[in-house]
């Protein structure tokens, strides 16, 4: 079966995996490499889920800790995850490159960097396979239009109002705390305000 088939399923979550080879494990992984065991292994998408690797059986499993670089799909809302491992591109790279210019240049760089034959993924990225699926998609969330205005930022409460968070809608996975936006998103962009932990 060739890596990246979907396919097995999370001890912890009970999600699908994709396979991935042992090289990208010995690659990245930061414990005793003996530990990794002549059998398949599936890597764990889920963002939520601190998985990063399991066998077959499910009875070795190595965390996002175990691994030596940030996972990008566990760590997307961290400015400082690569999204392209093979030519460090991170998030925060992206983002501020689209807030300048309101495009992204990033998909172009990495096809260059693949057809000069530059790219490593299987070694360089904890999915094992090409990051292009992922960064097409970032890039597509960070260029989409924003609602107009008057359409409510979505609140997430952790307790008090005070601690209410917004999600800004130019953005979706950044967060502002109330310190930040007051009653409505500093993000000129954003159209969402809030009032006393209701929408508005």
């Amino acid at each position: 079966m060739e890596p990246g088939t979907t396919t097995g399923s999370c001890p912890h979550n009970g999600q699908r995996g994709k396979r991935v080879e042992r090289q990208t494990l010995q690659s990245l992984l930061l414990v005793d490499l003996r530990l990794v065991t002549e059998e398949a292994y599936w890597f764990c998408a889920a963002p939520a889920c601190p998985v990063a690797y399991f066998n077959d059986s499910g009875t070795v499993i190595f965390t996002a800790d175990h691994v030596g670089v940030p996972i990008w799909q566990k760590q997307q809302e961290n400015s400082l995850s690569p999204i392209c491992y093979c030519f460090k591109i991170t998030n925060g790279m992206l983002r501020a490159e689209v807030e300048q210019t309101g495009r992204s240049s990033v998909i172009d760089e990495i096809e260059t960097g693949i057809q000069a034959g530059l790219c490593a993924c299987p070694l360089t990225n904890p999915q094992g396979a090409c990051c292009l699926g992922n960064v097409r998609r970032a890039v597509k969330a960070a260029t989409s239009p924003w609602p107009p205005c008057g359409v409510p930022a979505m609140i997430l409460t952790t307790g008090a109002p005070w601690t209410e968070r917004l999600i800004c809608y130019s953005r979706p996975m950044i967060c502002h705390s109330r310190s930040d936006f007051g009653d409505g998103c500093a993000n000129p962009r954003c159209r969402g305000t809030r009032s006393r932990g209701r929408l508005q």
